[in-house]
């Protein structure tokens, strides 16, 4: 008689939310027994086990100099969530504080283009990653500065993902920042468990989300609000984008045009009728 261990990694906040690991090992030992039938067929026992240290640990030096971070999310793409995160920057930038914006939409940075930054590059030092500057007290970290050509298809897996973003974490050089605005992918997918997997040790202040009147948009932000219940981040508020145009007209008149009136203009040359 053996036993065989598997070991999965999840977020500890999210360990305790998902009962993952004892319906795989239930499964798994169901169906290899039945596979084998030998009652004495090995068993599996499944543990979670906590993010590496080697990468929380630099992570939580860099964060060290981060008083606030806040998350900017939506279940839904298109909401205007990357022009919320730059215009929230700009607004905290404006009042005198020193701000990073972090854009980990890896498959489709948009700051860059936002910010006139396109064709920047990003500088090393000794001290780690320097930002690309818009502002003296206004820093951007994108991936849209790595890519030789903007139209370039960025096409990775979970794991490569997750690597570029735990790499801005650990080796961006921020210096003193009062917050850190960073700007996430539509969706609860893996950047989102990466970014909260990566930061919560270090405290995440909490999460603005983004959406449009339309249902189609609340559908999906439902499910940004669950995320964020299950994985413990504070919503601090919602941003409705689109709702609505204020404008105010004056000396207009909408009139139905007779067909008498309609050859007067026609001669008069106001159109083409």
């Amino acid at each position: 008689m053996f036993s065989v261990t598997l070991t999965l990694s999840f977020s500890n906040s999210l360990t305790s939310h998902y009962p993952i690991t004892q319906t795989l090992a239930s499964s798994f030992n169901k169906n290899l027994r039945s596979f084998l039938h030998n009652p004495a067929a090995p068993r599996l026992h499944c543990s979670p086990t906590a993010p590496a240290t080697r990468d929380l640990l630099p992570i939580a030096e860099r964060m060290a100099t981060v008083k606030h971070k806040i998350l900017v999310l939506s279940g839904k793409g298109g909401v205007g969530k990357s022009t919320f995160s730059a215009q929230l920057a700009y607004a905290l930038a404006a009042m005198d504080y020193q701000v990073g914006l972090l854009d980990i939409d890896i498959c489709g940075p948009s700051i860059p283009k936002m910010l006139g930054l396109e064709g920047q590059d990003i500088h090393q030092s000794n001290l780690g990653w320097s930002p690309v500057y818009v502002e003296s007290n206004l820093g951007v970290m994108s991936i849209g500065f790595m890519l030789p050509n903007p139209d370039d298809a960025v096409i990775w897996r979970g794991p490569r993902k997750n690597g570029l973003i735990k790499q801005f974490l650990k080796d961006v050089y921020w210096g003193e920042l009062d917050y850190l605005v960073v700007d996430a992918p539509p969706g609860t997918s893996d950047e989102h468990i990466s970014i909260v997997q990566c930061l919560q040790e270090t405290g995440i202040d909490g999460a603005i989300i983004v959406t449009t009147p339309q249902q189609v948009s609340l559908i999906d932000v439902r499910k940004e609000v669950s995320f964020c219940k299950k994985v413990g981040i504070n919503v601090l508020g919602v941003v409705e984008n689109m709702s609505g145009l204020c404008q105010p007209l004056r000396d207009v008149k909408f009139l139905k045009v007779s067909e008498q009136a309609n050859k007067k203009m026609s001669l008069n040359g106001l159109c083409n009728a």
